[in-house]
This record gives structure tokens, C-alpha cells and sequence, in this order.
């Protein structure tokens, strides 16, 4: 328990003293001090919500897309620079190399279908059984459903040939996948 404490609060001193050197918490440090340009701010803010409403013509990039719908600003936790990238509705989230490498993430070339998943594939996410696939430098969960031997097996249909199946570095991908369907607001509430 020791050790999960201390984890827990270097993880949180490391991110503040990220934030603090990157200057993204500087508009927030100055908060209180100037309520009547953040009133303004929040007038304005109003005023673009009630334009973005009259303005049906004006595409803001949220349309559909042919391979799905992606996100970048949905969640505080994707973006650039940051470790989740993209997100995508159809292909999964992306991360970027720094995030990829940090997780030691190791993986299954599928060379043929269908094909046993190993038990070290396997991830538990709420009631589903289901592994992460790699396509095209993106994750996806996909739920599995045992075959009738008792066995998870990849079929085509959500995999194909040349997918790549993860096999370690689960538990921190699917913390990734977590923050990158979060669509909460953390901050800024009044």
C-alpha cells in the first residue's frame, strides 16, 4: 500500500511540475484576480454558443468522416501533445510514440484467421471479455465471445489479416482508453 501512495504522488508531483513549465495553468493561477475580464471571457463564450447555433453552414470539422468520426478536443485527455492523439469512433484512439513506448506495449501479428487468442491477450472491461487491436497505428477494444470449444478466437469481420493483436502493456492501454472516451469537465466550475 506503501508503494502505491508513493506512486501515486510522484505521478501527481510530475504533472504539476509539468503543467508549471509549460504554462497551461497560468490563466487559471490568475483566476480571481481579474473577475471582470473573466465575466467577459464567459459573455463571449455565450455569445459564440448562440452563433454557433444560427450558423448551421459554418462547418467546425465535427461532420462525418468516411472512416469514422474523430475526435480531438472531446476530452481534455486527447489532443496534441498529449499522450492519446486522436480519438475515432470506427478505428479507436491513437497515441503518440512517447505514450507508445512508455507502455512497453508488445504485440501478435494476425496472419491468418480465424485465430486462439492467448489468455495474456485477454482484458476484462466491465462485463465484456475482449482484447485491443492495432490497426493502422490505432487501438480498439473488441469484445469476444467464446467459441464452441470454450475458447476465445479472433474471426474476420473486426480483424483482418495484418492486424496486430496487443499482448502486453494492458493495464496501462486500457487506462489510455478510458481517458479517451471521458468526456467530464474537471475544472472551471463555478
Amino acid at each position: 500500500m506503501k508503494i502505491l501512495v508513493k506512486i501515486i504522488s510522484i505521478t501527481v508531483l510530475m504533472t504539476m511540475v509539468a503543467c508549471s513549465k509549460s504554462g497551461e495553468n497560468k490563466a487559471h493561477d490568475d483566476h480571481g484576480k481579474d473577475t471582470e475580464a473573466h465575466d467577459s471571457d464567459h459573455a463571449h463564450e455565450k455569445e459564440d454558443d448562440h452563433a454557433h447555433e444560427e450558423k448551421d453552414e459554418h462547418d467546425h470539422g465535427h461532420g462525418k468522416e468516411e472512416e469514422g468520426h474523430a475526435h480531438e478536443e472531446g476530452s481534455k485527455a486527447v489532443g496534441v501533445a498529449k499522450a492519446i492523439e486522436v480519438v475515432d469512433e470506427k478505428k479507436g484512439f491513437k497515441l503518440n510514440a512517447a505514450a507508445e513506448n512508455l507502455m512497453h506495449l508488445k504485440f501478435m501479428e494476425i496472419t491468418q484467421l480465424p485465430v486462439k487468442v492467448n489468455k495474456e491477450a485477454l482484458v476484462i472491461a466491465k462485463s465484456e471479455i475482449g482484447v485491443y487491436r492495432a490497426r493502422q497505428s490505432f487501438y480498439k477494444f473488441i469484445a469476444l465471445k467464446k467459441d464452441g470449444k470454450g475458447d476465445y478466437s479472433l474471426s474476420k469481420g473486426e480483424f483482418e489479416v495484418g492486424d496486430k493483436l496487443v499482448t502486453a502493456g494492458l493495464d496501462l492501454l486500457r487506462i489510455s482508453d478510458v481517458f479517451s472516451q471521458d468526456k467530464s469537465d474537471y475544472g472551471h466550475s463555478h
